[in-house]
């Protein structure tokens, strides 16, 4: 089925500097809440009043562990983000970790 048969290669070094761009919003996170509204202080613009629903984002949220900067993103912790717009103007923003048994270890 086209599956590879060997060991995958090295990045090259300019390979590996052009991907440290991509890389570079990878970082370690908190979980937090947030609530807002259409007109409330520091905030600019309206969200649609029948703007209804939930967007979730699933990725890495933490990128060392005990001091061990990890070498990829999908070695991180998962943190889920919920984005919900309630259709009245109002959105709000959860962020979670996932509750594995070495995140709690850790």
């Amino acid at each position: 089925w086209g599956a590879p048969t060997g060991m995958p290669r090295r990045m090259t070094p300019s390979e590996l500097e052009g991907a440290r761009k991509f890389a570079s919003g990878w970082g370690n996170a908190e979980e937090f809440s947030m609530s807002f509204s259409s007109g409330a202080a520091g905030m600019k613009g309206e969200l649609p009043g029948d703007l209804r629903g939930t967007f979730f984002r699933n990725g890495p949220g933490v990128m060392d562990v005990y001091g061990t900067k990890l070498a990829h993103p999908i070695d991180g912790d998962g943190l889920i983000g919920k984005l919900t717009f309630h259709g009245d103007g109002r959105a709000s923003f959860v962020a979670r970790f996932v509750e594995t048994a070495t995140h709690v270890k850790e």
